[in-house]
């Protein structure tokens, strides 16, 4: 045998035969076969974590440490990157919020929006899909055609439904749909503004 195939197909056929025949003789085939298989394995994963450690290149430690130390520090330093982001993007940049009146979640992620942009300066504009309020934004903007500007013509139809605007109103990025929690409405502003594809962690 000279495949993975191969061999598995003959673990395969003992462990059948076993069953179907099970004499002592079957079983203990059987038996060898799977332990010779799970010897392999065991060589396999141990040359595996000494190639590893000694190629950082295919080391996951060296991107992301397990040790308790260092995990608390990136935690850290990854909570001061997102202050650090939100506190520049705050200047440059405000939120569309699009909600119904109707709509329980709009009515319980409209707090967090609020809180958000009241501890960062991010000014809101809260667009009313149905002509109805929120508690958080008791005077919403009617839908008078942005949600269809921020779609590119389909419009927004999914809420509650959270964008990031530029000031001058060049770049609309969406942040989510449905009820977000405030740590991962930050973290989201982080990677899509501070990150590039593959770097976030």
């Amino acid at each position: 045998m000279t495949s993975l195939a191969e061999i598995q197909k003959e673990v395969n056929r003992l462990h059948e035969q076993a069953i179907l025949d099970p004499t002592e003789k079957n079983v203990l085939e059987f038996l060898k076969a799977q332990e010779w298989v799970v010897s392999k394995s065991s060589l396999y994963t141990d040359v595996a974590r000494r190639v590893i450690w000694q190629n950082p290149e295919v080391d996951p430690t060296a991107r992301h440490s397990l040790a308790t130390y260092a995990a608390s520090n990136q935690r850290q330093r990854l909570e001061q990157q997102r202050e650090d982001v939100m506190v520049g993007i705050g200047k440059s940049h405000g939120f569309l919020f699009f909600f119904r009146g109707d709509c329980p979640f709009c009515h319980d992620m409209a707090p967090v929006v609020k809180a958000i942009s009241d501890r960062y300066g991010m000014p809101v504009v809260a667009v009313s899909l149905d002509g109805g309020v929120v508690p958080a934004f008791p005077n919403p903007r009617r839908d008078n055609g942005v949600s269809r500007f921020v779609t590119g013509g389909e419009g927004v139809r999914t809420v509650p439904a959270l964008y990031l605007v530029s000031n001058d109103s060049k770049t609309v990025t969406l942040l989510g749909t449905g009820a977000l929690a405030g740590d991962e409405i930050v973290e989201r502003v982080r990677v899509l503004k501070a990150t590039r594809p593959g770097q976030a962690m």
